[in-house]
């Protein structure tokens, strides 16, 4: 690559070179000492240590990695990248024990390139469909019907697609407390749908008939 390489091609050069194959000898190269990531998830360092923390895990919890680059759009010193991941988890991934299942789920991401490098990074990833392939949801591929990698549909097709969950929806009960804390408790007023009907809050049960 020179001066007049695009971003794009830049981008696509780093997909495939260091996320898919591994390849962290050049993350110095392609990385500005002071790149920030503003989306790291816990425990993952922001700096430039934290991408090949983060793709050498990847490799470790994901044999067989595979990634698609959907779209790779870029607008000035900024990319856009919708990417489509796939592998089977034989190892750990952030707190999440290998199944051994074929998985496969998109993230979309965010890069500001300075001087032909990376500077600053935001990302969207579609954990819970992560969850749901490796079993943590309670349903996991199989010989029986489900949504599995193979099945799930292509990118950019069908409503939503495209559309990631953020990063705490690897947490599952974690969002779902914090969505609790959002609604009313008993003892306070409950929002009216459209029909002007009280809403349940997350703490009611229904009485059996």
């Amino acid at each position: 690559m020179n001066t007049q390489t695009s971003g794009t091609e830049r981008m696509r050069y780093f997909v495939e070179q260091v996320q898919q194959k591994g390849r962290l000898e050049l993350i110095d190269r392609l990385v500005r000492p002071d790149f920030r990531n503003h989306t790291a998830e816990p425990g993952q360092a922001a700096d430039r240590a934290g991408i090949g923390e983060t793709v050498a895990a990847m490799h470790q919890a994901f044999s067989d990695l595979t990634i698609e680059i959907v779209h790779c759009v870029g607008d000035g010193d900024l990319v856009a990248t919708h990417k489509m991941f796939r592998g089977r988890h034989t190892g750990p991934w952030f707190g999440l024990q290998p199944s051994g299942n074929p998985v496969g789920f998109r993230v979309m991401d965010l890069v500001r390139f300075q001087d032909g490098q990376w500077a600053e990074h935001w990302a969207v990833a579609d954990g819970v469909s992560l969850l749901r392939q490796t079993g943590a949801l309670g349903w996991a591929p199989g010989p029986g019907p489900g949504p599995g990698p193979a099945s799930l549909p292509s990118p950019g097709s069908g409503p939503g697609a495209g559309a990631g969950a953020g990063a705490d929806l690897l947490m599952p009960s974690k969002a779902r407390q914090e969505e609790c804390e959002r609604r009313p408790r008993h003892g306070g007023p409950a929002p009216r749908n459209r029909a002007g009907r009280r809403r349940r809050s997350c703490s009611r049960t229904r009485r059996p008939a």
